[in-house]
């Protein structure tokens, strides 16, 4: 029930946490480290795994939650990858804005330099205002934050790791006696790996 959401400060928009994606997965490991229990966060899931009537009622639901809550939050952290993604939170954005919140972007996506090249002249706008419009831009690596200020030099994001859920042991039960590095996911220059 989202009046009983009512003394939140903030709002993250973004994927539901059980859908499929690296967006998700990130989601789902505040989720499950009680990061929405022990904060003042309200967390509105905009698109879920199905049919494309299931992602757009959720979407709805989404944004009907959103404009619901809006008057009690400060600020909204927004979760935002390549195509549909950024479509649907300028839409947050926009609604955001008009209420003069603080907004922080948080860019997931690893082809994002590739979907803005291959948007036309409206989209390349819609997408440096999008940036231009945040009151803080957190990228996952470098190159990230090279692409986002080459937008405009006024862009300053901040390189904000993704998190992981760690026990202190290796996968086998043994402590490790040497660094490791595990990375679960895709390897390309855009991720800062190569």
């Amino acid at each position: 029930n989202p009046t009983s959401y009512m003394d939140k400060k903030g709002m993250w928009i973004g994927p539901h946490y059980e859908s499929r994606g690296g967006v998700a997965s990130v989601i789902k490991t505040y989720h499950e480290n009680g990061f929405f229990d022990d904060s003042n966060i309200l967390f509105i899931p905009t698109v879920e795994d199905g049919d494309k009537w299931t992602k757009f009622t959720r979407f709805l639901q989404a944004i009907t939650i959103f404009i619901r809550n809006i008057r009690h939050a400060k600020f909204v952290h927004i979760h935002v990858s390549s195509d549909a993604s950024f479509f649907r939170k300028f839409i947050f954005m926009t609604v955001a804005r008009m209420r003069g919140m603080s907004i922080i972007v948080h860019l997931h996506s690893s082809s994002f330099p590739s979907f803005y090249q291959r948007s036309g002249s409206i989209g390349k706008k819609m997408i440096r205002s999008f940036f231009r419009n945040s009151s803080r831009i957190l990228v996952l690596s470098d190159e990230m934050k090279t692409f986002v200020h080459s937008l405009d030099p006024v862009l300053d994001p901040v390189i904000f790791p993704n998190p992981v859920n760690y026990s202190g042991q290796s996968l086998n039960g043994q402590t490790p006696h040497a660094p490791y590095l595990l990375f679960l996911g895709r390897i390309n220059p855009q991720k800062g790996l190569v």
